[in-house]
């Protein structure tokens, strides 16, 4: 999974000139037992806001073990860092909170504020806390440590035969993509994954501002 993720941003990432680098636990276990959906929502969101406001630079993802006094168990620390712009110490206490927007940044007012929050209730219903560390001017670091069963070899799935969607193909005109959807949480997850994959992207809530936007 974090092998596909860092392909799946590294176009994104290659088109603002950022470095983007995985530095993955070799000794972490290839198969843990996880709610894989969310984390990897969790990751994509984190993974998107770093390259959506990092100007130059680096963004690095790190999947590190943790200590655990437990059998048959892996704690495992997830941290998305970059050298962006930081957050202001007075919005570090807001930015989970559902469509808030701070002004630490020039882009912050792209997206609908909602990406944060529904990654820190994700985290915990993972049994983690997502936190950030972050100085203006030095960029921001979001991590989260989750405790996860490690399966016995019966138990593994058959492995996962479908391709990973990376991007785009280079060479083309920008795409556009209009998301009309009445959900919050809904238009916010789909906006997200079209443009991790490149699509610039426009999201609203009703029809009719869908017809006067069209």
């Amino acid at each position: 999974m974090a092998r596909n993720l860092e392909e799946m941003f590294r176009f994104r990432a290659e088109e603002q000139s950022l470095n983007l680098t995985l530095e993955l636990d070799e000794t972490i276990p290839e198969h843990v037992e996880v709610d894989g959906r969310k984390l990897n929502q969790v990751l994509i969101n984190l993974l998107g806001n770093a390259i959506k406001f990092t100007r130059e630079g680096s963004v690095t993802l790190e999947l590190h073990k943790a200590p655990t006094s437990e059998d048959n168990r892996v704690a495992v620390r997830f941290a998305v860092s970059d050298t962006g712009s930081g957050i202001a110490p007075r919005d570090q206490r807001r930015i989970f909170e559902p469509f808030v927007r701070t002004d630490s940044t020039p882009a912050a007012t792209e997206g609908t504020g909602l990406g944060l929050a529904i990654s820190k209730d994700y985290v915990g219903l993972m049994g983690g806390e997502l936190l950030v560390e972050s100085e203006e001017g030095l960029g921001s670091t979001f991590s989260f440590t989750l405790s996860m069963r490690i399966p016995g070899a019966e138990e593994l799935p058959e492995p996962d035969k479908q391709g990973v969607v990376m991007g785009l193909q280079t060479g083309q005109r920008k795409f556009r993509a209009l998301v009309v959807e009445d959900h919050n949480e809904r238009r916010t997850l789909l906006a997200s994954l079209l443009e991790t994959v490149g699509f610039e992207v426009h999201a609203i809530p009703d029809g009719q501002e869908a017809l006067e936007v069209l």
